[in-house]
């Protein structure tokens, strides 16, 4: 019986250096999405800005003129020259982006809950074997775990916000 249980805990120490794996990975992905996210936003609203300067009749060096100092006058160029038509495109076309990326971003999100709740139910036959052993590991591992659950509740939190 002892021998079965200690096989059982060698399986979950691996399952669960595997699930944390996949967390890291999931969460670099959910950043760098996060971080195009923010980009294709900026330059959303950017394009949006200038559109509507442009419906007034300005042209565009005085659009240009107006959004220097919100956006910089070197990122406000990238739309000189561009139809109103080009300019509803390009927001339309940056909607869909944008959109697209918050469904994977959510995606991302529900992977991470389930891989968290794995880990909690691997965590369960960890912590067994650790309270019979009653190790330094066992607190450094409720740290770490204690640490996770309040990143990932921030995370999910924040996702509800997003949403």
């Amino acid at each position: 019986m002892n021998t079965i249980f200690a096989k059982l805990v060698n399986v979950a120490f691996k399952e669960e250096m595997r699930v944390r794996n996949h967390l890291t990975e999931l969460n670099q992905e959910r950043g760098m999405i996060q971080q195009r996210l923010n980009q294709l936003g900026l330059k959303e609203d950017a394009c949006a800005d200038f559109l509507r300067i442009k419906e007034q009749g300005l042209d565009d060096g005085r659009a240009i003129e107006k959004l220097s100092t919100k956006y910089g006058p070197t990122y406000i160029k990238q739309f000189k020259g561009k139809t109103l038509l080009q300019l509803k495109l390009l927001i339309q076309n940056l909607s869909t982006e944008i959109h697209r990326l918050k469904q994977m971003k959510a995606s991302i999100d529900s992977k991470m809950l389930k891989l968290f709740r794995e880990l909690e139910l691997v965590s369960a036959v960890i912590e067994t074997q650790d309270l019979l052993k009653n190790s330094e590991f066992s607190k450094k591992r409720e740290e770490y775990f204690d640490k996770l659950e309040s990143e990932v509740e921030a995370m999910l939190e924040a996702h509800n916000i997003n949403h």
